[in-house]
Formats: structure tokens, C-alpha cells, sequence
């Protein structure tokens, strides 16, 4: 029988995917509070690329923040034209 078959989880629910996952998560924290001067949920700080490290402009930072609300206003706008 082959190892496929045998299986009684999702692959994705195995123990090496989990702990790969955990370890991404955390490395992704660490390169957010490098980058975010901190943790960016409790220190007030400008809005960065985490590629970059650019300063996202106060319009761009706008539309990231409100994207929800903005694409709502522009779809109810669409279906009344």
C-alpha cells in the first residue's frame, strides 16, 4: 500500500507542516517589529513596505486602511450608473 493511501489527515495537517508553518510565522513577525519600529498593534508608527522599508504616503496608507469601505462606495456606485 502505498504511503499516499495510508494517510488519515490533510497533508497540510502533518506534524512537518505545522512546524514550518510556526517557523515562517515567526520569522515574519520578527521582519515586521524589525521594520515597523515594534510590534505595529501597540506602538504608533509610520506605515512601511515590508519589502522596502518606504514610508507608504498618508494617501496610500488611506486606501490600505479603508480599502473595505472604499471598494463598497465604488461598487454601489457602479451598479447605479
Amino acid at each position: 500500500m502505498s504511503e499516499a493511501s495510508e494517510r488519515n489527515e490533510h497533508y497540510q495537517l502533518s506534524w512537518d507542516i505545522a512546524v514550518r508553518t510556526r517557523k515562517n510565522a515567526m520569522k515574519l513577525r520578527q521582519s515586521i517589529e524589525l521594520h515597523c519600529e515594534g510590534n505595529p498593534f501597540t506602538v504608533e508608527s509610520p506605515l512601511k513596505s515590508v519589502l522596502s522599508s518606504a514610508l507608504v504616503p498618508e494617501k496610500g496608507k488611506e486606501d490600505i486602511l479603508c480599502y473595505a469601505e472604499k471598494g463598497q462606495k465604488r461598487l454601489e456606485a457602479f451598479v447605479e450608473d
